[in-house]
């Protein structure tokens, strides 16, 4: 194999006894997979016929109060897990119930850096809506180690 290329490796145990270095890519014969030597881990960075997230993370946050008609509400911040993520990732949230008066509520990520995000709940309504217990799910991706997308 040239410098640099793609490694095959007929099993885990054979790839675990390969010299490893940060960036070198292993092509597994005994799954479909690529996998990525990055620190002291190996990542999957193709599994079958999809693409894997570089890091990713996923939780919920509540909500019980008011949102003014064409204006928002801060939700609240998230938090990611130490070191997860090497820059912003991308950050998905949607609701996760849809209790009175939430409607037309739109959850949005906001002043996302790699150790969190605000999340923001806006009412695209005519009037005022007052909701007890929006529970909004996120979710967080980094496609590549160096940036959000993929």
């Amino acid at each position: 194999v040239a410098a640099g290329g793609l490694v095959p490796v007929f099993t885990q145990a054979e790839r675990d006894g390969l010299a490893v270095y940060d960036g070198l890519l292993v092509a597994r014969m005994d799954i479909p997979a690529i996998e990525l030597r990055a620190g002291a881990a190996w990542r999957t960075v193709w599994r079958g016929d999809t693409i894997a997230p570089y890091a990713q993370a996923a939780g919920q946050i509540s909500f019980s109060g008011s949102v003014n008609a064409g204006a928002g509400a801060k939700v609240g911040n998230i938090t990611f897990p130490v070191g997860r993520f090497s820059v912003a990732p991308r950050v998905v949230p949607g609701l996760a119930n849809a209790p009175g008066g939430s409607q037309l509520l739109v959850p949005r990520s906001s002043s996302t850096t790699a150790s969190g995000s605000e999340i923001y709940v806006y009412n695209a309504g005519s009037t005022a809506a007052s909701v007890s217990g929006l529970v909004i799910d996120w979710h967080a991706m980094q496609m590549q180690q160096g940036q959000a997308s993929g």
